[in-house]
C-alpha cells in the first residue's frame, strides 16, 4: 500500500492518537509516517481506492483500537503481523476470498467489523461466531454465498447485522433466536428461506426491512 511521499513533521506527529484520511485524502500522506505513529488508537483510510497489500508495518501501531479500510481495492492476505494488534476493535477490510485463518484470536476481540462493499466471495466463515464481543457485523454488498453460519447464534452481544445484497441461500439458522440484543438486521436481496417471527419475539429489534424473494413469503429485516 503506497501513497506519494511527504517530508517533515514526523516528530510532531508521533503523539497523534487518531488519523482520518477518508474520501480519497490518503494521497496526502505517507504510510511509512502513519505506521510510525505508535500512540495511534484510530486510523481511517476508507474510500480511497487504495491498491496493493496491507503492510506488515501496521503491527507498529500497538495501541490501535480502530482500523477502517472500508471501500478500497486492497488485495492479498491479511499480514500475520496484524495478530499483534491486541487492542484492535473496529474495522478490517481486505479484498480476497474468505478464509477462516484471517480471523485469528486477536480479531475475536473486535467489537465492530465493517467490511461492506468489497469483493469478498465464498462462504461466511463459521469462525466469525467466535467473535462474541461483536456489536456490529456488516458484510453487505459483496459476493458472499452459502448459508448463514449457525455459529452466529454465539454473537450474543450483536446489536446490528447487515448481510443484504449477497447471494446467501438456505434456511435462517434457528440459533439466531439467541441474539437477544439485536436491534437492526437486514438480510434482504438474498435467497434465504424461513420466518423472522421467532427472532422478533426474542429480541429488541426496532426496525425491519423486507426481503423480496422468489418464495411465497416476504421475510426480513432491519
Amino acid at each position: 500500500m503506497s501513497f506519494p511521499a511527504r517530508s517533515g513533521g514526523n516528530q510532531q506527529m508521533q503523539v497523534t492518537t487518531s488519523a482520518e484520511f477518508g474520501g480519497q485524502q490518503a494521497h496526502r500522506s505517507n504510510p511509512r509516517v502513519l505506521f510510525q505513529l505508535v500512540e495511534l488508537t484510530a486510523l481511517a483510510l476508507f474510500n480511497n481506492r487504495l491498491q496493493g497489500t496491507l503492510s506488515p508495518s501496521v503491527s507498529n501501531l500497538r495501541n490501535l483500537q480502530e482500523l477502517d479500510l472500508y471501500r478500497n481495492d486492497l488485495e492479498g492476505k491479511l499480514p500475520k503481523e496484524i495478530g499483534l494488534l491486541s487492542k484492535i476493535g473496529n474495522s478490517i477490510s481486505i479484498r480476497e476470498p474468505w478464509r477462516d485463518s484471517i480471523f485469528n484470536r486477536k480479531i475475536e476481540r473486535a467489537h465492530l467489523l465493517h467490511l461492506r462493499e468489497n469483493e469478498f466471495a465464498g462462504n461466511i466463515p463459521a469462525s466469525l461466531g467466535n467473535c462474541n464481543q461483536l456489536t456490529l457485523l456488516d458484510l453487505a454488498n459483496s459476493q458472499l454465498s452459502g448459508s448463514i453460519p449457525s455459529s452466529f447464534g454465539f454473537l450474543k452481544s450483536l446489536q446490528e447485522l447487515y448481510l443484504y445484497n449477497n447471494s446467501l441461500e438456505g434456511n435462517l439458522p434457528s440459533s439466531l433466536i439467541n441474539l437477544k440484543n439485536l436491534t437492526r438486521i437486514d438480510l434482504s436481496r438474498n435467497k434465504l428461506n424461513g420466518s423472522i417471527s421467532p427472532l422478533c419475539g426474542s429480541s429488541s429489534i426496532s426496525r425491519l426491512a423486507s426481503q423480496e424473494t422468489d418464495s411465497k413469503e416476504t421475510y426480513l429485516l432491519i
